[in-house]
């Protein structure tokens, strides 16, 4: 790629490129960041990066640059910038250094990250969450809710088998078959069991697992994972009310039937 293919990409990319000096003063913009920011040139270059980030997250950023000058490199890092409009969006950015020099690209993931922040509301509320399998690994992975629901903290190394056990003892051969016919089968489950987090509370859940197939074997297994105690709780209740209304209507028919 020569010099005239690098600026083009430089000046026509959808990501927000800059060229930073060593002490992260912005000393060169493409235009992305003039759409998207509403800033001029001007307004942005000759000062230091940090200055464009939200005070909330300006510590944040300031360990990130930090560590671009021991480790060259920076990825992935998410951040909050001012516009000029007042907005405030989100960015994910990777740095490298190069000759004193650092070259920067930034993503404007605003939208992804308020549809995140709506689906974790949406699994706060309703206490859904959701896991998958590597099965050539046989890691599991949990989503936040999930581990909430086990009560596990966030972020706890697990495995298939301590998993399982999670399931109060009488259900636990029926989660074994599930996970042994979806791997070797193919087949999905949609199951509500009884269930033990690991503080002691006696809970329902509600579990699915579907295989993933690829050239038709199974390399994969996901699903849903939801706390649905409250709702056995009010149907066992609903259930026992109805119970002892029949009882009553019963006692009341028997007595209406007595000679008198």
């Amino acid at each position: 790629m020569n010099k005239s293919d690098l600026q083009n990409f430089f000046y026509h990319s959808c990501d927000l490129l800059c060229v930073l000096d060593q002490g992260e003063r912005i000393q060169q913009i493409n235009p992305q960041w003039i759409k998207v920011t509403g800033h001029s040139e001007a307004e942005l270059t000759k000062r230091p990066f940090v200055d464009l980030v939200i005070f909330e997250d300006q510590q944040r950023a300031k360990a990130a640059f930090e560590k671009i000058h021991i480790d060259k490199i920076l990825l992935d890092f998410k951040c909050r910038i001012y516009c000029k409009d007042e907005r405030v969006i989100w960015l994910k950015i990777s740095a490298k250094l190069a000759d004193q020099t650092i070259y920067l690209s930034a993503t404007d993931i605003t939208e992804l990250h308020e549809s995140q922040l709506l689906f974790d509301q949406a699994q706060e509320a309703t206490r859904i969450g959701y896991w998958t399998v590597d099965l050539k690994t046989m890691t599991p992975f949990w989503s936040p809710m999930t581990y909430d629901i086990h009560g596990v903290p966030r972020g706890t190394k697990i495995d298939i088998e301590k998993a399982i056990n999670f399931y109060a003892s009488e259900a636990r051969p029926l989660v074994n078959q599930m996970v042994k016919s979806a791997i070797e089968r193919g087949i999905s489950w949609d199951k509500e069991l009884p269930f033990i987090n690991a503080h002691g509370a006696k809970m329902w859940v509600r579990t699915t697992g579907q295989p993933k197939i690829e050239d038709g074997k199974v390399t994969s297994l996901m699903g849903v994972f939801q706390d649905i105690t409250d709702r056995r709780d009010t149907e066992l209740i609903i259930e026992q009310a109805l119970e002892e209304t029949q009882k009553f209507k019963t006692a009341l028919d028997s007595y209406g039937s007595t000679p008198k």
